[in-house]
Parts: structure tokens; sequence; C-alpha cells
């Protein structure tokens, strides 16, 4: 088999490959896309420090999130994966360089936010909530904020039948649209910007929640809780979950109890 040959992929490399990915990815052009990814095939790429890996696979991460759709594919489809690999790749590339400056944490939000953005379409809101709170404690993300009011206002309609759930989720997109309505409204830049400061159901939702409740509404949600699970009760409900015993004999005393102290704790810790 013959060696690929290596290149190396400096910054003016990596300024057209982005720029690339960005035109075929605004065009939705699902075939020059592949043809353009499959270039790669051909040689072996080498860098000059770890900031271009990163950049060089968080621009892969973007450019196969175009190819492998989520909703396009069957949901084990191998292909979902190669989106997630590169954007793994590129936070590691990241953590080894371990350099906390501007550039590193500008990349490492946005590579975050995209990572996020990929599992929701896949259906994984708890996965990709962890890497949008990631992006919004490094700079304050907007699009990560954008993405965490669509994602939990989506969540309440889900669940619509459970009232007090749905407007706990209610309460926790209007945060997060709050949280973005603060930041800067700049369509050249942000590509939400239409959606959260000039969509009419977006401004229709805002005028709804506060026509219908105050923030003391949710002071409930906060107040404190004395009991604390034992690691017996922790080590219990691993092991159920395992076992898939909590299913089985629902109306026991012990399990109603245990569901009402699960449920109480589940409330917290959705807060954070």
């Amino acid at each position: 088999m013959e060696e690929k040959q290596t290149v190396r992929i400096d910054d003016d490399a990596l300024d057209l490959f982005n720029a690339r990915v960005d035109e075929l990815i605004d065009r939705k052009n699902v075939a020059d896309m592949e043809k353009f990814i499959g270039t790669f095939d051909a040689f072996t790429p080498v860098f000059e420090d770890d900031f271009r890996e990163a950049e060089f696979h968080y621009m892969l991460g973007n450019a196969y999130s175009l190819l492998y759709v989520p909703q396009l594919n069957e949901w084990y489809s191998p292909n979902l994966n190669k989106v997630i690999i590169h954007f793994k790749k590129a936070l590691n590339a990241l953590k080894n360089r371990n350099i906390d400056d501007e550039c590193q944490i500008a990349l490492t939000s946005q590579i975050e936010t995209n990572y996020g953005n990929y599992l929701s379409q896949q259906g994984r809101f708890m996965c990709a909530k962890r890497h949008w709170k990631n992006a919004i404690n490094l700079n304050n993300q907007p699009i990560a904020h954008t993405a965490m009011y669509d994602n939990e206002l989506y969540l309440s309609h889900c669940i619509s039948h459970d009232e007090q759930k749905a407007i706990y989720h209610q309460f926790l997109a209007y945060k997060s649209l709050s949280e973005r309505l603060k930041l800067p409204n700049n369509q050249a830049y942000f590509n939400d910007s239409h959606y959260i400061f000039d969509d009419e159901k977006t401004q229709n939702f805002k005028q709804w929640f506060e026509e219908q409740y105050t923030l003391d509404y949710f002071k409930h949600f906060y107040r404190k809780n004395d009991k604390e699970l034992s690691k017996k009760v922790v080590n219990y409900l691993h092991w159920c979950g395992k076992k898939t015993y909590l299913s089985m004999n629902w109306k026991s005393t012990n399990f109603l109890k245990l569901y009402s102290l699960i449920r109480f704790h589940y409330r917290l810790s959705a807060l954070d």
C-alpha cells in the first residue's frame, strides 16, 4: 500500500479551507462538500502546533455536519460519529496546548457550541446542554444562549402533558432568551440575531411569559432541601437502573417514597 504524502497545513490553507466549508454550508451544497472532504483522503496533514490542528478538526466537524444530518440518517449510522470525533479531536488538541489566551477561549467556545448543536439534532438534549454551558462559561457565547432557549422551549412543548415541568422549562427558556438579549445584535457576525431580536414568535413568547409569571413565582424551585441521598440509596438507584427494576412494583410504598425523593432532587439538579 502506497504511503500517503504528508502536507503541512498552515494558516493560509486553514483560511482557505474554512472559507470553502462556510460557503458550502451556507449554500447547503452536499455534493460539492463530499468532493471537498474527499480531497483530504489523499494526504496526511501535519500541523505547526496544537491550535492549528484544533482548527483543522473543527473545520472537518462542521463539514461533516452538513453531510450527515441526523434527521436524514438512521440513528445507528456510524457516519454520525464522524462529526463527534472531529469535534472531540479539536477539543483535545486545545487541551494539549493548555494556553488560555483569547484565541483559544474563542475557538473552544465555538467548538463546544457546534458540538452541542449537533448532539441536539440527534435528540441528545441533556448531553448538548453541557457543551452549551461550557461555551457560556468560557465567553458568554451568544449562540449557545440561543440554543439553550430554543431547546428548552421545544422540550416544554414535548412535555406539555406535565404542566409543572413544562412551565419550569419555559422558565429556563426565558432565562436563556433574556441573557441573549443582553448581548450584541449583529447579524453579520451572529447568525441567530434575526431569530432573537426580530422574530415575531420569539417576541410573542417573551411577552406572554412576562404577562403570565413573575420571577418570584419560581423561587420555590430554589428552596433548601435538607434531605441528602445516602450512598446506600445512590447505589440502589444505580442497581435498579442496570436491572430496570424501577419500572416494576411501582405501587409499593417504598417505591413511591423513593420516586418522590428522586423527583425532588431531579428538580434541584436541573437548575444547574
